[in-house]
């Protein structure tokens, strides 16, 4: 069996790797003999196989989605590719490893926030924070502290697209004043 974190076996586009049992390349033919798990041998021509080698992918400080929603809980990222194909390898904590296309991945920084826009944060974190739990309060964690400030201690990343970061770059909300006086109908009439 192959090690998927160090080896990717592309055939026709697609990661085989989990499927494959051995592989060879037949100098003399120029084609990769591929061996899958159920005992089956195929012949591959190199346009349509490809043997990749995992390269460092800088994920630090970056927060990865895939197909939209976040990447959580995950050790590294790596990247196998070469002129033709790219693919982006997850190794998870919980060891539920998975491999797809770099296209269906999107890389995002957190949002750039201004000295402003940190203070607001800021205060909004501090808030939080004091907020006392009450036995009555459904959101109380059983430590002392809520279920808000619990969430606030670990946000780390604020996409750049939400609502807190628009609430959080005050020059950005500046309101258009030429559009002001405008009627604005949310159906065509």
């Amino acid at each position: 069996m192959l090690n998927p974190r160090e080896i990717m076996i592309v055939c026709k586009g697609e990661d085989k790797t989990s499927s494959i049992e051995d592989y060879k390349f037949d100098e003399e033919r120029g084609n990769h003999l591929i061996t899958f798990s159920n005992g089956r041998q195929y012949e591959y021509s190199k346009t349509n196989a490809a043997v990749l080698t995992p390269q460092p992918y800088a994920s630090k400080g970056k927060y990865i989605f895939y197909r939209g929603a976040p990447v959580i809980d995950f050790e590294r990222i790596l990247l196998f590719a070469n002129d033709s194909h790219s693919f982006l390898y997850v190794v998870k904590k919980n060891g539920k490893d998975f491999s797809a296309p770099e296209s269906k991945f999107t890389v995002s920084e957190s949002a750039d926030l201004s000295p402003e826009g940190q203070k607001i944060f800021d205060y909004l974190r501090t808030i939080a924070g004091r907020t006392k739990p009450t036995m009555s309060n459904p959101h109380e964690t059983g430590n002392g502290s809520s279920f808000l400030a619990k969430v606030y201690a670990k946000l780390d990343f604020i996409h750049p697209e939400s609502a807190l970061a628009a609430y959080l770059k005050p020059e950005s909300n500046k309101q258009d004043r030429s559009a002001a006086g405008r009627d604005h109908f949310p159906f065509s009439f």
